[in-house]
């Protein structure tokens, strides 16, 4: 399987035995599909997005991986309190994220922006936010 694979399928795991104030069961797709009709509770997708490679020396390159997990529930838009907890979930899942190196690739950061699509929350009553989780290996 390729590094990025490795990565993405290691993710998945490291998210799975994680013990969050929420339980879900991540899964790994290659196409990440959002549709409202498919959502019956919490879902965690994670995907491989994205491989940069840039030279790190005159015989080995540095290989960034950017892996996506995309996090969405139906919530009620006008609830504070849904929308803390939803936060709050995402918080301990990056928490728990920092630091973890999966297939010789080394963690270097974890963005997370927008917090969540407003206009989903409003049009469709969903939670819906991204974590973008990056790795380096160099070979």
């Amino acid at each position: 399987m390729s590094v990025i694979g490795d990565i993405a399928d290691g993710l998945v795991s490291a998210l799975n035995g994680l013990s969050l104030s929420q339980s879900f069961t991540a899964t790994r797709v290659a196409l990440p599909r959002f549709a409202l009709e498919d959502l019956a509770g919490l879902d965690v997708t994670v995907w491989a997005a994205e491989e940069e490679i840039s030279l790190e020396s005159r015989s080995r390159n540095q290989h960034d991986y950017t892996i996506m997990i995309g996090i969405r529930k139906p919530v009620d838009p006008d609830s504070t309190s849904d929308l803390d907890g939803m936060l709050d979930l995402v918080e301990e899942m990056k928490e728990g994220l920092d630091f973890t190196d999966h297939s010789g690739a080394t963690w270097i950061r974890t963005d997370h922006s927008p917090l969540f699509d407003p206009d989903v929350l409003q049009e469709r009553r969903e939670f819906l936010t991204s974590l973008e989780v990056n790795y380096r290996k160099v070979r």
